[in-house]
């Protein structure tokens, strides 16, 4: 009797486990990695397994699929790509479907997904970090697409490329965007505060009052310029933390000369000589000041 007990209870754990180790089918969602890995996993799905036939299948769709696609038939291609998942999901089944996603309106986020659960398949499939860098440069996720086109770059892909690409108009906005693909600079690195390229300050009657922070967009130090009227104070501006630091080595301007009498805007003098010299004048304030005394780009070239 106590055999007949044990043999129940060993039989009982076996199909425990059994049932414990039953794969779990997801939801056949395209866009999802579950249905992506497990459709990789398993051609074909359920029943009986022909892995051969599954992709063979899957291959007739997505060649399909990649015909609607070069006529630019794009809703059709995405059809016959989803067709294909049904039967086997690859790298390259997923790079074509973001192809096609990225092209129909609304789509983008699908095409993101798409190239992403391409990446997770075969990390090394040719242009996928490119053109997930363009679908996420056009969604506006540029540290992102910053990210993907360092990947690419490295694979291979040239900046004449980069260059030329309409995908990537967000992208080269920013100055030093080559810099931060060849991975000299890092995207981090260009968010830190900056006043390089900027300047502040009003055209007034009696002269221009301005004073420029010369350098390229991210720039952490550069040439000081500041304009008043005829006088003009030259130096270097630094970052310091969340400040800036404005330090002043050469003044030059007019100098009157003989007894001067008052005017609208203070003593004239009827003759002038211009002077130089050398100064050491430092100011520091916030970055947050300096744009709230109106911050703006430089526009051309930075003055003298």
């Amino acid at each position: 009797m106590q055999q007949i007990i044990t043999l129940i209870f060993f039989l009982f754990a076996i199909l425990s486990c059994s049932k414990e180790k039953k794969e779990i089918i997801p939801s056949k969602n395209y866009n999802s990695l579950e249905w992506a890995k497990y459709i990789h996993n398993n051609p074909g799905g359920e029943g009986p397994k022909n892995d051969e036939t599954a992709k063979a299948k899957a291959e007739e769709f997505r060649s399909a699929g990649f015909q609607h696609y070069k006529n630019k038939n794009d809703m059709a291609a995405v059809e016959a790509y989803y067709q294909a998942l049904d039967h086997y999901a690859s790298a390259q089944i997923y790079f074509n479907l973001g192809n096609s996603l990225s092209n129909l309106t609304g789509r983008l986020p699908d095409s993101i997904q798409a190239y992403t659960i391409a990446k997770q398949l075969d990390p090394t499939y040719p242009d996928l970090d490119y053109n997930l860098a363009c679908a996420l440069a056009r969604s506006g996720k540029n540290s992102d697409a910053f990210l993907s086109l360092q990947a690419a770059y490295k694979k291979g892909k040239s900046l004449e490329v980069m260059r030329n690409d309409s995908d990537l108009q967000s992208i080269r906005k920013q100055e030093n965007w080559e810099d931060i693909v060849k991975g000299k600079t890092s995207v981090d690195e260009s968010k830190k505060e900056s006043p390089a390229g900027k300047m502040f300050g009003v055209a007034a009657g009696g002269g221009n009052s301005f004073t420029y922070f010369c350098g390229k967009a991210g720039d952490q130090s550069g040439r000081l310029v500041d304009e008043q009227g005829s006088d003009l104070r030259t130096g270097e501006w630094k970052m310091e933390g969340s400040s800036v630091h404005m330090h002043y080595t050469n003044h030059k301007g007019l100098k009157g000369i003989g007894k001067p009498v008052e005017g609208p805007r203070g003593p004239e003098y009827s003759k002038y000589q211009p002077f130089e010299k050398k100064i050491n004048q430092s100011e520091s304030v916030s970055f947050s000041e300096l744009e709230n005394r109106g911050l703006r780009e430089i526009q051309g070239e930075c003055p003298y």
